[in-house]
């Protein structure tokens, strides 16, 4: 099963690989980005390192600078907020819960 899904990711990587965020961004209505991190590790745990790849540390701080390039990070109350007057903000905004372990 695991090199069908090999196969795919490969696949599906290289449709994706030329339209950068930017590109995404300027072809879509949408104002709020949610980005979801199951884990992040510079050790890959055992029990995950046959599911699918884990950011590193160095990667996932690497993805908050391009994220703060498009998106305004704003909290939970802010998303309430623009939810419930449907304003729109000035920028795309961006919302994320954070845990650690």
């Amino acid at each position: 099963m695991a090199g069908y899904r090999d196969k795919f990711i490969i696949n599906f990587h290289s449709l994706t690989t030329p339209m950068s965020l930017s590109w995404w961004l300027e072809r879509s209505q949408i104002k709020l980005f949610c980005p979801v991190y199951h884990l992040v590790s510079d050790k890959i745990p055992d029990h995950i390192k046959h599911l699918y790849p884990v950011r590193s540390t160095t990667q996932f701080e690497n993805d908050l600078d391009l994220m703060l390039k498009f998106f305004e990070p704003i909290n939970i109350v802010q998303l309430k907020i623009f939810s419930k007057t449907g304003t729109t903000p000035a920028r795309d905004i961006c919302s994320s819960a954070l845990t650690t372990v």
